[in-house]
């Protein structure tokens, strides 16, 4: 049980570790890149964001001086704030802006968009990972 729970307590930061390294190869400049995150809540189409690791992989990327935009339809912006210093964005995603999109959280509204749509916010040379595997290998640089 003590194995299992040092491993998904490590998982967000190897996310974060992943996505890194996928930005570093596809010779992206850490310091001036930006990166969204959808999804903070610790489950899909539900507004609690106790206890969700997404936190720890904002802290992680925020180690890098990358430039984090955070966008979830269902938490609280002040609850995210208070509790773990993430100021969530609560209009639509710029397009062709990104450098890298995380999809964090398995929201029906991130389903419903659809990973063709969710890559029309990302430039052209771009990273997408969907950490929760709800989209089609082919169409996403990563799945963990």
């Amino acid at each position: 049980i003590l194995a299992g729970r040092r491993i998904n307590d490590n998982m967000s930061r190897y996310a974060a570790k992943k996505t890194v390294q996928r930005l570093v190869k596809n010779r992206i400049n850490l310091t001036d890149c930006r990166v969204a995150i959808l999804g903070v809540t610790f489950k899909e189409n539900c507004p609690d964001i106790r206890n969700t690791k997404v936190a720890d992989m904002y802290a992680a990327l925020k180690t890098f001086n990358i430039q984090l935009d955070v966008f979830d339809p269902w938490a609280n912006k002040n609850d995210s704030k208070k509790f773990y210093n993430i100021d969530l964005i609560s209009s639509t995603l710029p397009k062709n802006f990104y450098d890298a999109i995380v999809v964090a959280v398995a929201h029906n509204e991130f389903k419903d968009l659809g990973i063709k749509n969710i890559r029309k916010f990302a430039s052209k040379i771009s990273v997408i990972y969907d950490l929760k595997g709800i989209f089609d290998r082919d169409y996403i640089d990563g799945s963990l």
